[in-house]
């Protein structure tokens, strides 16, 4: 054997090993989105858990939210807390949608939220709230959650008060 065919054997040993390392670090980078991507998702499922317990709670938005669905009418403090808890929520949510259209979330968790939304906004509270402040939304986003609202009334969700 000469050094030309040793040194051809060389090159395509050091060509295999790139492939190799290439395909590795592939299967790296595709598991280290992957877990970025469950990260995000999970602070995201985090906050929401937080928005939750928040409004499962006697004091505070718990007891507000409970007033809305008995159509008792708020205070002007008490709409501004009210308010400001519809605008985390929609900030998540939107934050939510952000990852669905990039692929970091799928869509039963979109679906899950898409479910749990027309509850949150079945009340004239909302509705006051959103045509007030829907502005502060991408058009995108706003015609999302007419949708959610128009879907609401067509299945006859809002209360008989309310309409």
């Amino acid at each position: 054997m000469n050094w030309n065919a040793i040194g051809a054997i060389g090159e395509v040993g050091g060509a295999l090993a790139v492939v190799v390392t290439l395909l590795y670090l592939a299967r790296q980078l595709k598991e280290h989105t992957k877990s970025l991507r469950i990260e995000s998702l999970d602070s995201t499922f985090k906050e929401w858990d937080g928005f939750l317990h928040e409004a499962q709670s006697i004091e505070g938005i718990g007891g507000l939210y409970r007033k809305i669905v008995a159509n008792e009418d708020l205070t002007e403090d008490e709409e501004w807390e009210m308010g400001f808890f519809y605008r985390r929520v929609f900030n998540l949510y939107d934050k939510l949608r952000y990852f669905h259209s990039m692929g970091a979330a799928d869509s039963y968790n979109m679906d899950s939220f898409n479910r749990t939304l027309p509850t949150m906004i079945n009340n004239k509270f909302f509705l006051k709230w959103w045509s007030n402040f829907k502005d502060r939304y991408s058009e995108h986003f706003q015609s999302h959650i007419n949708l959610l609202i128009s879907s609401a009334k067509s299945k006859d969700s809002f209360k008989a008060g309310d309409k």
